[in-house]
């Protein structure tokens, strides 16, 4: 398979701009991102829960058939 890739180049603009950048001074606090990784996680086993609904019988487990987390199946947890 043949890629193609072309580079368009505007006159008089060599690429540079403004980009942003985080502040020197900016730090996590102790135990901040910690914090921000288990607050991501319950938020997204609770959308999970949300969408899948309740397991349909006691020791079922939800696994996902894709990357995307959009497609799944119940099945008995191993």
């Amino acid at each position: 398979m043949a890629v193609r890739r072309t580079t368009v180049v505007r006159p008089g603009f060599n690429g540079g701009g403004v980009r942003w950048a985080r502040p020197g001074w900016y730090r996590w606090p102790a135990g901040g991102a910690i914090a921000a990784g288990a607050a991501i996680g319950v938020v997204t086993a609770a959308t999970a829960a949300a969408w899948a609904g309740a397991a349909p019988a006691p020791g079922m487990c939800w696994y996902y058939t894709d990357p995307s987390r959009t497609q799944g199946f119940w099945d008995y947890c191993q």
